[in-house]
């Protein structure tokens, strides 16, 4: 039984929204080293939002960054203007992509169930009455 839950946790840690996730919290990290890091910030966000599943592992990793942001600047007060950049970096190069992401992939589905939709709808029709001539 404990086998099975641990190997149930391993197989959903290591899925790619998981990963990609990671990979975005990451890069919003390193961001603050560099802007460079900007950019793959947003496609790993982006990428992440298309997959389907649960959004705990993204807020759990928000929260995380913007602890240990908040935790730096606790610590070292110089920091407080890189704090600023640091907020827009999270929302501009974490959020907005992973909610396009999501915006893109429900809309995608929106669609395949409209088209499944008026497949069904078409199958059910009856068939056409004859005409007299």
């Amino acid at each position: 039984m404990e086998r099975a839950m641990i190997s149930d946790a391993v197989r959903r840690a290591a899925a790619p929204g998981s990963l990609l996730t990671v990979a975005a919290g990451a890069c919003i990290a390193l961001s603050t080293v560099s802007l460079w890091w900007v950019l793959p910030a947003a496609v790993t966000a982006f990428l992440a939002g298309r997959e389907p599943g649960r959004t705990a592992p993204t807020l759990l990793v928000l929260v995380a960054v913007v602890a240990g942001g908040v935790v730096a600047v606790a610590l070292v007060p110089s920091w407080l203007l890189m704090a600023g950049r640091f907020v827009a970096v999270v929302v501009v190069a974490a959020m907005l992509p992973w909610f396009a992401g999501r915006f893109w992939r429900l809309y995608q589905e929106l669609v395949r169930a409209g088209w499944e939709r008026a497949g069904q709808l078409e199958r059910e029709q009856p068939p056409p009455l004859p005409t007299a001539r």
